[in-house]
């Protein structure tokens, strides 16, 4: 018998069977997000969250995390292990009135994303929540987009794409809402830097190349690094 379950109680778990250890999390972490080509960043010790490397008081942690509920999670627990600024790096689709504005391979920050999600919902979330501005201030040629958090880019039709423009959307994406909303219950700060991966107009989708991707993101990682460096949070 134990106490309730909750992130606290999750983390004293891992650490009981020995699946966590007690090293020390860094304050400043950048998730990277499904990155396959994080896997050349030099990673250090494998957690229950993924692998995690600690470079000049920067933390980088790779994970296979994918969708929004288990976001929720992850963003919990992180906040128990002691981070305090959250930067997540993934990919995200482009939506675009017209074939002319494809841009993928683009960087892009979020200024903030909307809660069309499960998991934000659960947590009584709605509407737009807002990114911190502080954690991305240093890169400012990179373009500030607002996403929206979904379930499944698959159930996004024509229809829906026409309301997301009409809404200024501007990026698909399906993690961030859900961090934003449960960091906040913790004072944890949240910012989220994308790889434009696709792009959608109504009626059509247009894939990026993938090793381009791949590629961006790997910078994506370093500038997501960089920018928490910029803030002095080592």
């Amino acid at each position: 018998m134990t106490a309730q379950l909750d992130a606290g109680t999750y983390v004293a778990h891992l650490r009981e069977v020995g699946t966590l250890d007690d090293s020390p999390w860094p304050q400043d972490l950048v998730v990277a997000l499904g990155s396959a080509s994080t896997r050349r960043l030099g990673l250090g010790r494998n957690t229950p969250f993924g692998a995690l490397s600690v470079r000049d008081g920067i933390g980088v942690l790779s994970s296979s995390v994918v969708g929004a509920s288990a976001m929720a999670v992850v963003t919990d627990v992180l906040s128990v292990l002691g981070v305090k600024r959250l930067l997540l790096v993934g990919r995200g689709g482009a939506l675009s009135a017209s074939p002319s504005g494809t841009r993928s391979g683009e960087l892009v920050v979020a200024r903030g994303a909307y809660c069309d999600n499960g998991a934000s919902r659960a947590y009584g979330a709605s509407g737009m929540v807002s990114c911190d501005p502080a954690l991305t201030v240093s890169l400012p040629d990179v373009t500030r987009v607002v996403t929206t958090t979904v379930d499944s880019p698959l159930l996004v039709d024509e229809r829906r794409v026409d309301e997301l423009l009409r809404r200024g959307v501007e990026l698909i994406e399906m993690e961030l809402a859900a961090a934003v909303v449960v960091a906040r219950r913790s004072g944890v700060s949240v910012g989220g830097l994308f790889v434009v991966s696709d792009v959608r107009t109504p009626g059509r989708w247009m894939p990026g190349d993938p090793r381009l991707v791949e590629q961006r993101l790997t910078v994506a990682v370093e500038l997501a690094r960089a920018a928490l460096r910029a803030q002095g949070h080592s």
